[in-house]
């Protein structure tokens, strides 16, 4: 449920990043733009909008949907759920 994208023109970054959720009724998106040398900024800033929209719910909710079903995976036989 996690995506991102990233071009470089010249010394100019984009970057493009969305989280889903599972089942696609929801999602957070951002863009954000910086130099080249201040990719790391450029990353953070998209993960900030993204929080900002809301995907720390979504990926609160798929965390709790990951751990719905963790008792009924392969290997899990005799452990209680």
């Amino acid at each position: 449920p996690i995506g991102g994208y990233a071009t470089v023109v010249g010394d100019d970054l984009r970057m493009i990043a969305i989280v889903v959720s599972v089942d696609g009724s929801r999602a957070a998106r951002a863009e954000a733009r910086g130099a080249t040398r201040d990719a790391d900024r450029v990353g953070i800033e998209a993960a900030d909008q993204l929080l900002l929209r809301g995907a720390g719910d979504i990926l609160a909710d798929v965390e709790r949907a990951h751990g719905a079903v963790e008792g009924i995976q392969p290997g899990s036989a005799g452990r209680c759920i």
